[in-house]
């Protein structure tokens, strides 16, 4: 099975999910949830790309090591 990333970039708070296809359903296999340690985001849109760039990163870290892929 093919793993599948997807981030979601709100004015609060950044998710991460990493899902695989069984059958004809989706399964959600580890999740991250992290909230912008400032206003990086306002009204939907990025004022701070450094910022939202590090807690994406952070995320995408953190899923690497729950799920040990890359």
């Amino acid at each position: 099975m093919d793993t599948v990333f997807a981030l979601d970039v709100g004015t609060r708070n950044v998710v991460g999910i990493l899902t695989k296809m069984n059958g004809d359903k989706i399964e959600i296999s580890h999740m991250e949830i992290m909230e912008h340690e400032t206003r990086a985001m306002e009204d939907g849109q990025i004022h701070d790309i450094a910022k939202v760039s590090n807690v994406s990163e952070a995320i995408k870290n953190k899923l690497e090591e729950k799920s040990g892929e890359k």
